[in-house]
């Protein structure tokens, strides 16, 4: 350290137990090692808590400063860190032949300067060659293969020689693996929290106040959910959460299938099987006698005692045609031909009149008027009981319903 100050030495990654440390107690220099550091700060932690702050206050005289460490508690310990007077740089000043000069600046007081004088320069040296192997034990203790893929130990070569040795004993070896530490402390969690917020974005996290429940969110907005772990050492652990909260359908559907959403942009399923299924001035048949207003809504009426005909333009759709049964008059009687024959001439005026019986007491005659021959009567003596006659053909009889609003 005599050549550098503080300021410029590597600030070291990690504290280990075997790293020393150079302190002053009671105005004298001692080393301290990182083991003793880490349990001068633990019993602190035990009284005070971690520390979760620091700060250096540097003193007027340019080579002291204090490290100020804050505690959980917000106790003050501070450290005084004193540099001996170091060098701060070396820099070439100029050439006078063979005689090169430098100066020398310090952290403090005067600035030195001293001179080089080069000698004549000399042949070319041996060219070097550097070469690094594996093993996965100590090959010095007893020999062990070893080669290019990295291990628990490094063998190190540096000479003339152009190409890699393949005794270990031309290797300087080295363990790379170091020692097991210490058993941590358990880690255990100390506090969780989970807060939320509305944000218009959903990708950068809301900087606005976090709540304890989540709030109402606008359509369109976004819901920020923020979980916060803190365990007994070390950083906590902050996990954010998105939700989405999609816009209602209003003025975007006019309908679907047919069927006209409520204001709301919501299709009831009932009244859309209704609708689309059973429509207004549609049919239900069934051998069950309940309504199909109790299955599906709807105003029915029965239809009962009718069977159905294909609609046309004789019979218009919705109109109601027949009955049952019908008596039959003249017109439903087709015509009746009687033919009469007799023996000789049909017309011998000699045969004033005849008369013919048929079966059941009807019967006919012709008498003679003059020259001319025509019937005189006819008729029957048995009459039917003029009953309807059925018009009803073979039917399968079930319960029809058609609705009407």
């Amino acid at each position: 350290m005599a050549d550098r100050s503080v300021g410029e030495l590597i600030p070291i990654k990690a504290m280990s137990p075997e790293a020393l440390l150079l302190v002053e107690q009671d105005g004298v220099a001692k080393k301290m090692s990182g083991q003793q550091l880490e349990n001068w700060l633990l019993s602190l932690q035990k009284v005070h808590g971690t520390i979760k702050n620091w700060r250096i206050d540097p003193l007027p005289d340019g080579l002291t400063f204090n490290l100020v460490l804050i505690l959980t508690d917000d106790t003050e310990i501070t450290v005084p860190i004193k540099n001996g007077k170091s060098i701060e740089s070396i820099k070439f000043k100029g050439s006078a032949g063979l005689v090169d000069t430098y100066t020398i600046h310090y952290n403090a007081g005067p600035d030195d300067t001293f001179t080089v004088k080069n000698g004549a320069k000399g042949d070319t040296g041996a060219a070097t060659y550097t070469f690094i192997r594996y093993a996965s034990e100590d090959p010095s203790h007893e020999p062990h293969s070893f080669g290019t893929i990295p291990d628990a130990w490094m063998g190190v070569y540096v000479g003339p020689r152009s190409e890699a040795p393949t005794l270990w004993s031309d290797y300087q070896w080295m363990k790379i693996e170091g020692r097991q530490g210490d058993i941590g402390t358990p880690a255990s969690v100390k506090f969780q929290e989970v807060a939320y917020q509305v944000s218009t974005s959903n990708t950068v996290p809301p900087d606005g106040p976090w709540l304890p429940a989540p709030p109402n969110v606008p359509q369109g907005q976004y819901l920020w959910s923020r979980e916060t772990i803190r365990f007994n050492s070390g950083e906590p652990i902050i996990r954010y959460s998105v939700t989405y909260m999609g816009r209602d359908g209003l003025g975007t559907v006019s309908s679907f299938a047919g069927y006209t959403p409520d204001p709301m942009g919501n299709i009831d399923p009932q009244e859309w099987n209704l609708e689309v299924n059973h429509p207004v001035r549609s049919w239900w048949f069934s051998d069950d006698p309940k309504s199909p207003a109790e299955l599906f809504g709807g105003t029915w009426e029965r239809m009962e005692g009718r069977m159905l005909i294909g609609a046309s333009s004789k019979y218009t759709a919705g109109s109601t045609y027949g009955s049952e049964s019908v008596k039959l008059n003249i017109s439903n009687i087709p015509p009746l031909g009687l033919d009469v024959y007799f023996d000789g001439n049909y017309n011998n005026s000699d045969i004033d009149q005849w008369k013919m019986f048929l079966p059941r007491g009807a019967w006919a005659q012709q008498e003679t008027t003059g020259a001319k021959k025509q019937i005189g009567s006819f008729g029957s003596t048995h009459g039917g009981a003029s009953e309807p006659v059925q018009t009803l053909g073979p039917v399968y009889a079930t319960y029809i319903w058609r609705r009407i609003a």
